[in-house]
């Protein structure tokens, strides 16, 4: 995406159309975190392998989270109509990736967005699921 359709998308106010997919969002918007997320066809990939795509956090799209301009932000969480995503990372293997500039609310507007996660999330997912594999083979942990 070029600067002037980042702008642009910065300053709709009909970005995303659905509200809801606010929703997807399961992590907090903080400058500096590197956050990913994923579309159906990435999820229905990895559940025809028999595999937890939380296991494969580096395979799916990912990007760190600025603010854009002018906004102050003392590294609190930032509002998505504020959120600007560098991505960096794709779920494809290429030599040379091209980094882009993307605001969130284009992400949020992508009609198959699964969610968007980081690694926070990812790991607390992990050890919930350890967790019960433990509970599964010894009743008393």
């Amino acid at each position: 995406m070029n600067f002037k359709d980042l702008i642009k998308d910065i300053e709709n106010d009909n970005l995303p159309e659905d509200t809801s997919s606010y929703d997807k969002i399961h992590c907090e918007l903080v400058t500096g975190r590197r956050i990913y997320w994923y579309y159906e066809a990435d999820k229905k990939f990895f559940d025809e392998q028999a595999e937890d795509i939380e296991n494969h956090y580096n395979d799916l799209f990912s990007g760190i989270v600025v603010p854009i301009p002018n906004v102050e932000n003392r590294y609190g969480e930032i509002d998505v109509d504020e959120c600007v995503v560098i991505c960096d990372r794709y779920p494809v293997e290429k030599e040379y990736c091209e980094t882009d500039w993307v605001s969130l609310k284009r992400i949020l507007d992508t009609k198959d967005l699964v969610e968007i996660v980081s690694v926070k999330e990812m790991l607390l997912w992990k050890i919930e699921q350890l967790k019960k594999s433990a509970t599964l083979w010894n009743p008393k942990v």
